[in-house]
């Protein structure tokens, strides 16, 4: 299934009616805090209208929480670009390991097992690529920046994130955010030819 995750959103009307959106398209909302507003905000509820108690979404501490959590680690990061406090407790456990056995040989295992699970990719006014140029499939994530500053670089570099962009004139800086997240999920459903929704 997609999912649309939001790094540390700041605008609460804007995150109400991605809200609003995903109860629409049937796809779960993810939250990156710090957030910068309050989820019981009334500007939140009133853009979300009455769905905002239909919406399937989580809220994460931090990014690397959520990425440990659906077991994502990019392809192009190696062993040694991993430390113990990129996998989770039951990434550990799972394969009886404890965080003193971390050898090169150990996390090479543990990044085999990730990187078979969801791929994540970024929307950015500094994208490289069009976002039409990518062949969606149902375990991706569309990661978007907050409305203020967007996502830092060192963040997409960190995980090997591609940077995508959205057709747009030079005579604008950027789309709203809740534009640019209907934008995306409009092309996903279209490649993926997802039944009509009733």
């Amino acid at each position: 299934m997609i999912q649309v995750v939001l790094y540390e959103p700041e605008i609460p009307p804007n995150t109400g009616n991605i809200g609003r959106l995903c109860v629409g398209f049937k796809v779960p909302l993810v939250l990156i805090e710090p957030l910068g507003f309050s989820l019981a905000d009334k500007a939140l509820k009133r853009a979300g209208l009455d769905y905002w108690d239909k919406l399937d979404y989580k809220v994460y501490p931090k990014l690397a929480a959520y990425f440990n959590a659906i077991g994502y680690i990019s392809s192009d990061l190696s062993s040694s670009d991993l430390s113990s406090s990129d996998l989770s407790s039951s990434d550990l456990s799972s394969s009886n390991l404890s965080s003193s056995d971390l050898s090169s040989s150990n996390l090479s295992r543990l990044h085999a097992k990730h990187t078979t699970h969801n791929r994540v990719i970024c929307l950015s006014k500094y994208g490289t690529r069009s976002l039409y140029e990518w062949q969606f499939s149902a375990g991706d994530t569309l990661l978007f920046g907050n409305e203020i500053s967007g996502i830092p670089l060192k963040v997409t570099q960190k995980y090997s994130i591609e940077r995508f962009k959205l057709p747009m004139a030079a005579a604008i800086r950027s789309y709203n955010l809740a534009n640019a997240v209907a934008m995306a999920l409009g092309e996903a459903y279209r490649q993926l030819k997802w039944p009509l929704i009733a």
